[in-house]
Order: structure tokens, then C-alpha cells, then sequence
């Protein structure tokens, strides 16, 4: 096996994972796991504009070609998980920009200090 089929293999194995990961997951772990699947993907991206198709036997051409479109395939299952993932994320930033915007209202509407002791007689 060529370093250029091992590279390939390792690259539909992470986007194997990427599609894998439940749609609650950390948002964190979502980003952790595209992002080694696009470098992975631009490092073979690299190596395989260079490659000289014509050295390869017809049987290799073949297989190649058959882990390529399990790749397109892959490839396009990540890139709809990235987009959905992406929505979920800028809702919950929507979320989380209203709660403190509400936070803010509330807490501009009171004194800026509160006694617990009260006010004394006298």
C-alpha cells in the first residue's frame, strides 16, 4: 500500500468520525474533529495534485478512484454536519447575547449597591 492510499485511508476514517459524532455533542469536540479532517484534507489535497496518475496500474486507478467518491461522498456528509453545527452554534450565542442583554437591563434598573443590613434608626 502507497503512503498516497494510507493517506486516504486515514482521511475517509476521519471523516468516518466526523459523521459519526452525535448531533448533541460539545460543539468543541464538533470543531476539534472537522478541523483535523480539513487538514488532513488539504495535506492529501497537496500530495495528490502532485501525484502522476500515469504511473498507476489500471487496478490501482480503479480503487482509487472507488475510495474517491466514498470520499466525495464523506466529504459532503461533513460539510452538511459543519453547516449544521455552525446554526446550532450562532443560536446559542443568539441565546446567550439575550440573556445578557437582559441581565444588563435588570441590573441597570436597580441600585448599583444593595445592603443586606437595611437602614438603621436613628
Amino acid at each position: 500500500m502507497s503512503a498516497m492510499d494510507e493517506q486516504l485511508d486515514s482521511l475517509i476514517e476521519h471523516a468516518k468520525a466526523c459523521r459519526e459524532l452525535p448531533g448533541d455533542c460539545d460543539p468543541e469536540e464538533v470543531i476539534s474533529r472537522i478541523r483535523a479532517y480539513l487538514e488532513d484534507f488539504d495535506s492529501w489535497q497537496k500530495a495528490a495534485s502532485e501525484l502522476d496518475a500515469s504511473t498507476l496500474s489500471d487496478d490501482e486507478q480503479q480503487q482509487a478512484r472507488s475510495k474517491i467518491e466514498l470520499l466525495g461522498q464523506l466529504h459532503a456528509e461533513v460539510s452538511t454536519r459543519a453547516e449544521t453545527a455552525k446554526e446550532r452554534i450562532a443560536g446559542e450565542l443568539s441565546d446567550l447575547h439575550k440573556r445578557n442583554k437582559a441581565l444588563k437591563t435588570y441590573l441597570d434598573r436597580y441600585p448599583s449597591r444593595i445592603s443586606i443590613t437595611g437602614k438603621r434608626k436613628g
